[in-house]
């Protein structure tokens, strides 16, 4: 049996095995783009809140930033007036632009938890409308600083 083995071998004209290449690396199969897309869309994503988020804080940090390069020489009514304009910054200017006194008070405290400018209105109406007012002007303006950090940006339901 082993001779006609031989002879049949011999007789067929087979010629020796060539293995393919090896898989490239290019081109990508189909999961590798959707994971390149995928982390494509991530970045962007995070870069356009990241803009975002510091294109709504620059007010506020505009704001802070005004209010501690002069805080030496700054006057009640010079606080208020960047807490005005930090306000008209993130809130509608028909809400904001016409309160003053109480109103402006009231406003303020009503953008905050809690009531920082009504318990000292006397305070502040003699500061912000008296010539020669006798009050705590570095406290009155450590209450704007307080208020521009706490209020700004409005929270949701708050912008009106």
């Amino acid at each position: 049996m082993t001779n006609i083995a031989s002879t049949v071998s011999n007789l067929l004209p087979l010629k020796d095995l060539h293995l393919p290449a090896p898989p490239g690396f290019w081109p990508l199969a189909w999961g590798w783009w959707s994971l390149l897309l995928t982390m494509f869309l991530t970045v962007l994503t995070i870069w356009l809140l990241w803009r975002w988020r510091k294109k709504r804080l620059a007010p506020k940090k505009a704001a802070i930033a005004l209010l501690n390069l002069e805080r030496a020489t700054l006057t009640p009514s010079g606080a208020m007036e960047i807490v005005r304009q930090a306000a008209l910054s993130y809130y509608p200017r028909s809400q904001v632009a016409h309160l003053s006194g109480s109103k402006w008070l009231d406003f303020l405290d009503s953008q905050i938890n809690g009531s920082l400018f009504k318990p000292n209105e006397r305070e502040w109406l003699q500061a912000l409308y008296e010539k020669h007012a006798e009050v705590n002007t570095e406290a009155l303006v450590e209450q704007c600083h307080h208020w521009l950090t706490l209020a700004l940006p409005p929270k949701r339901g708050r912008r009106g």
